[in-house]
């Protein structure tokens, strides 16, 4: 449904795929920075963590090398 207006490139698929589960992590941010006036280390870690995680698999997705490798590892 939001594909024509997302594209199907890198930074569609990422907004697409992610915005959802980035916008509790910012929400958690935020809730820190409101209430602690800091960012507890370990949330800190773990967003730099995730927009890594999240950023590979996008790449792995749109590279034309994953979807055999995908049919290879499940046997299809």
């Amino acid at each position: 449904m939001l594909r024509p207006l997302l594209g199907d490139d890198f930074f569609g698929k990422l907004a697409g795929f992610s915005a959802g589960s980035a916008s509790i992590v910012l929400a958690i941010a935020l809730y820190d920075l409101a209430t602690r006036r800091r960012i507890h280390a370990a949330w800190a870690a773990a967003a730099a963590f995730y927009a890594v995680a999240e950023l590979l698999s996008i790449w792995a997705i749109i590279s034309p090398w994953w979807p055999p490798m995908a049919r290879a590892l499940l046997g299809v």
